[in-house]
């Protein structure tokens, strides 16, 4: 029996392809089972233009699995040979889908974390600034007056400026804040301004930069500043929110809202992700109004132009 079917699939030794091959010149009927097979067992074969694979294609397979970086980089040499397809545009914009969700957030966090800890060194050379104060004024920290015009918040800010204490007043800035608007004026020319102008109430606003400052308490023998050393008492800190910003939460602003750095009484800055000190609100003194506290364990950090007696205005 003649094998037809070892025939269409090459794999006759040459002299067994010959006998077919004569075989198949001399009968007719054979010929005709020969084009059955084919049309049967290999449909593909009577294609005549069918496309065959590129000769490469398996060792570019096995190089491109061997080294995925190298083959990332000649994606750019697609687009120079006019060889780009919609398929390979796909590819590409997917691959660099996934990479920039997988990137994208780790920026974030490291640009967080490195603008909190740039807030948190500002603020410990704002404490050092308080203690060189504290030692020039024999034993005083910068406090604030009762009323007048020296009796807001960022006076601090001005007071140790006044002395040269800030280096630098970008030191009154921290790096997440929304705004880096900062004026710090002189003493004089502050007090020269029209107390009931436009001017008067920016200086008041801006001269204590990005954060807020502590408004003091009272007791039996007047208004006070915290005393140097005390762990708990809040000098300084990210700002808190002003009435006209609509934020709903009572974090500061700064760090997207996430939290807020602390600059303590005994020098120690501190982050806490809630605008709170243990059952004490951070921004508000113990009857929740932005004041002076009524004692030395009650604080409230204000805004640069929040003043300690809002009721005597």
């Amino acid at each position: 029996m003649t094998d037809l079917i070892g025939y269409l699939l090459d794999a006759l030794s040459d002299e067994e392809r010959r006998q077919v091959e004569a075989e198949l010149a001399h009968r007719p009927e054979l010929r005709e089972e020969l084009r059955q097979l084919r049309e049967k067992l290999l449909p593909s074969m009577a294609i005549d233009d069918a496309i065959a694979p590129p000769s490469d294609l398996a060792d570019r397979t096995i190089r491109a699995a061997r080294d995925p970086v190298a083959t990332l980089g000649a994606l750019s040499s697609w687009g120079t040979s006019g060889s780009w397809r919609l398929v390979d545009v796909a590819l590409v914009g997917g691959m660099l889908l996934v990479v920039g969700c997988l990137l994208l957030p780790a920026l974030a966090s490291m640009r967080g974390d490195e603008g909190r800890l740039t807030c948190a060194r500002h603020l410990q050379q704002i404490g050092v600034a308080i203690e060189s104060y504290h030692a020039i004024e024999g034993g005083q920290l910068p406090a604030l007056a009762t009323d007048g015009p020296l009796n807001h918040a960022g006076v601090l800010a001005m007071l140790l400026q006044a002395r040269e204490l800030i280096p630098d007043v970008r030191l009154l800035v921290c790096p997440m804040a929304d705004s880096a608007v900062i004026y710090v004026p002189r003493v004089a020319e502050y007090l020269a301004t029209p107390t009931d102008s436009l001017l008067r109430h920016l200086q008041a606003r801006e001269m204590g930069g990005s954060y807020g400052y502590t408004l003091g308490y009272v007791d039996e023998r007047g208004h006070h500043a915290p005393a140097l050393g005390d762990s708990y008492a809040a000098l300084v800190s990210d700002r808190p929110a002003r009435r006209d910003e609509s934020v709903a939460s009572s974090i500061s602003p700064n760090h997207f809202a996430m939290g807020q750095n602390i600059l303590f009484a005994d020098g120690h800055v501190g982050w806490l992700t809630e605008a709170r000190l243990g059952k004490d609100e951070l921004f508000r003194n113990d009857e929740g109004e932005v004041a002076a506290g009524q004692g030395p364990r009650d604080n409230a950090i204000g805004t640069s132009e929040s003043v300690p007696f809002p009721q005597a205005k």
